[in-house]
């Protein structure tokens, strides 16, 4: 029963929502509840779901971009001549 909701929830995570939020869990409590899981432990259950699918995906995230942001900007930095100018010369037209 649980990998039928679970099969189910993932069917609403192909509705045009943000995440599927909002089309995954009535879906699958619909089907805990029909399979005889109390309304509020299944309540529960979806909750800490989301909490997993959506929650650790952003924080992972979060961390990832934070850490790849500074050293995308140490590359993209040019590099200065010894006089400590960035400037760079212009390309000589022969």
């Amino acid at each position: 029963m649980i990998v039928l909701a679970y099969m189910l929830g993932q069917l609403g995570n192909t509705l045009p929502l943000p995440g599927g939020v909002g089309g995954v869990e009535p879906a699958m409590l619909g089907v805990l509840a029909s399979s005889g899981v109390n309304l509020g432990l299944g309540a529960a259950a979806i909750v800490l779901y989301r909490f997993v699918s959506l929650g650790v995906q952003s924080v992972l995230g979060t961390v990832a971009i934070a850490t790849l942001i500074p050293s995308l900007q140490r590359r993209s930095e040019p590099a200065s001549d010894s006089s400590g100018s960035n400037i760079k010369p212009a390309l000589d037209p022969q």
